[in-house]
């Protein structure tokens, strides 16, 4: 009988001992991001894989660690006539916490190129008369491509989300 009683006891103990803690991570966490990539605008990539800057910490527990792999969607835009610039523009999709579930964030970065369209449309009007049959052709003058340099991008987690600790 005392030897079921201290079996017992200790076995609550362990539990006690080895429980696990959970703690919510609040929609808005901040979360920043860094790329290691340069992206054109003429490139084809759709998905690229960014890393966490630094620990993202809650009531002192690191929930997301730094280098974590971040999925970050890619949208290039070539540039096109009447002057229109390339563009680039990255946005944040998912990561995953320190217990391995995937946590959704949310955040986006643009950059763009120069535009044309000022020359493109004052290049047209203004040879209207001097070149009629062939002032249309200014309209096909293209904005510059564009590069993304590697950067870090603030972002934020979508929704509450419950992370267990060891």
């Amino acid at each position: 009988m005392r030897k079921d009683l201290l079996i017992f006891i200790l076995s609550l103990f362990s539990v006690t001992l080895f429980a696990q803690k959970e703690v919510v991570i609040p929609k808005g966490t901040d979360v920043f991001v860094k790329t290691t990539d340069s992206i054109s605008s003429t490139s084809k990539i759709k998905k690229i894989t960014g890393y966490i800057a630094n620990d993202v910490v809650v009531d002192g527990n690191t929930v997301i660690k730094a280098e974590t792999p971040v999925v970050i969607d890619v949208d290039c835009r070539k540039r096109h006539g009447i002057g229109k610039p390339g563009k680039v523009k990255l946005e944040g999709v998912h990561t995953q916490t320190v217990d391995g579930k995937i946590l959704a964030v949310k955040g986006s970065a643009v950059e763009k190129g120069n535009s044309s369209r000022g020359k493109s449309i004052g290049l047209t009007v203004g040879m209207m008369f001097l070149m009629p049959p062939f002032n249309f052709l200014f309209l096909l003058i293209k904005g510059d491509n564009c590069v993304f340099k590697p950067m870090v991008i603030p972002m934020k987690t979508k929704e509450d989300f419950t992370v267990t600790l060891n």
